[in-house]
């Protein structure tokens, strides 16, 4: 499955201070709260949004970014402040109650799930101790667990209750828990934030991996062509297909038997005169 399924938003994140951010579409848009949300050139693709802790991002349309199913939430962190909590999105059911989030408290990410019955459900990732260095964070609800995955390592915990229902008016915040008073910038993140995704479905293991792309930002560009479906190689020019899968080869003139799936791949180096013998086999036995 593509990347581009199920995906509700993405936001580049790289408008200039007061600017309000567009997801891809066009369609959703973020709004700066207060003043201190920049863009900076020290991202890992194009610009990112910095966060001075003075401000945050609210979307206009909440209602696209609330879920009673499967969902997954993946963003690029820079954080600059490791104390207190730092909140990086938050959702809300109401102006006191909450439907999900994520933050940065006590040297770990935090996945956060209210239920029906405001019953809090977190899971935390593996140690995050680095201010100034580039983390990727994807975290998603699935039909009977939540979890979070930092650069790739992934923490689930069991969850078969029903997220918080919405209720007017929610709210959706980026850098902030939504509906705050400047009294409360302790929970403002700082730093910098960039190319966040937002699906209505659970991403596979095999999706946040290329997504953490060996620790370089995959480009929004690619998401359309890229997914879950590991597709094997194409026979080479001259090779006998073995079977029905187009996976199974054998090439003489490489002088190489491999066989390709989606989890191994394995080679032989023959001399010419056993790929010579084994290619006349192989052709006799496939046309009895």
């Amino acid at each position: 499955m593509p990347l581009s399924e199920g995906l509700v938003s993405h936001y580049k994140l790289v408008e200039n201070n007061l600017q309000a951010r567009a997801d891809a579409t066009g369609a959703h848009f973020l709004y700066p709260n207060g003043v201190g949300v920049s863009n900076t050139f020290n991202a890992q693709i194009d610009r990112a949004a910095y966060f001075q802790e003075s401000a945050y991002l609210e979307a206009a349309n909440p209602q696209v970014h609330q879920f009673s199913g499967p969902f997954t939430i993946s963003v690029r962190v820079r954080p600059e402040a490791l104390t207190g909590q730092r909140i990086i999105v938050d959702k809300a059911n109401d102006q006191y109650g909450r439907e999900y989030r994520i933050d940065y408290y006590q040297n770990a990410i935090h996945f956060r799930v209210w239920d029906t019955n405001n019953v809090l459900h977190t899971v935390s990732s593996a140690p995050v101790t680095l201010a100034n260095s580039w983390y990727h964070i994807v975290a998603g609800l699935g039909d009977t667990c939540i979890w979070i995955a930092v650069d790739g390592n992934v923490q689930s915990l069991a969850f078969n209750g029903t997220i918080a229902s919405p209720v007017n008016p929610a709210t959706f915040a980026v850098g902030s828990k939504s509906n705050l008073s400047t009294t409360y910038n302790q929970l403002k993140f700082r730093g910098q934030l960039d190319e966040l995704s937002i699906w209505d479905r659970e991403l596979s293991p095999a999706d946040v991996t290329i997504l953490y792309n060996n620790g370089a930002a995959l480009p929004y560009e690619a998401y359309p062509s890229v997914g879950d479906v590991v597709v094997p190689p194409a026979p080479p020019s001259g090779s006998i297909v073995l079977g029905d899968f187009e996976s199974e080869y054998i090439d003489s003139d490489a002088l190489v038997v491999r066989v390709v799936d989606q989890f191994t791949s394995m080679s032989e180096v023959l001399d010419p005169t056993q790929a010579t013998q084994l290619r006349d086999f192989l052709t006799a036995f496939l046309n009895t």
